[in-house]
C-alpha cells in the first residue's frame, strides 16, 4: 500500500510538536508505533490471517493483541520479533537522521 503525502495541516503538526527534544523523542516514538502497525495490519491483509488467528498464535487474548496495535502496550523489540514470526515474516530496521535545522 503506498504511502499518503502528509497533509499541510499535518505538517503544521509535526513542526509544532517537534520544536523541543522532548516533543522530537515523543514524535518518533509515536511514528514508530504507527510504522510498525501499519506492517503488522498490511501483512495480515498480505497473508489473509485475521487477528483473532495472529492472538492464537501468540497465545494472547485478543485484547492484548488489540493493545500492542494501538500503541497501549509496552511493547519490546522482542515482541515486535515474535509478531512479525507468527506472520511468518521477519522485520528489518533502517535509520534517516533527523532534519537538522542548525
Amino acid at each position: 500500500m503506498p504511502k499518503r503525502p502528509p497533509t499541510v495541516e499535518a505538517v503544521k503538526v509535526k513542526d509544532r510538536l517537534t520544536r523541543t527534544k522532548q516533543g522530537m523523542r515523543l514524535y518518533q516514538q509515536e511514528r514508530l508505533i504507527l510504522e510498525v502497525t501499519e506492517l503488522v495490519c498490511e501483512l495480515l491483509d498480505l497473508v489473509s490471517i485475521n487477528k483473532t488467528t495472529l492472538a492464537r498464535r501468540l497465545c494472547w487474548s485478543k485484547q492484548q493483541l488489540d493493545e500492542f496495535l494501538d500503541g497501549r502496550a509496552d511493547v519490546t523489540l522482542r515482541t515486535v520479533s515474535d509478531v512479525f514470526v507468527a506472520l511468518n515474516s521477519c522485520v528489518h530496521i533502517s535509520y534517516d537522521p533527523l532534519e537538522d535545522d542548525g
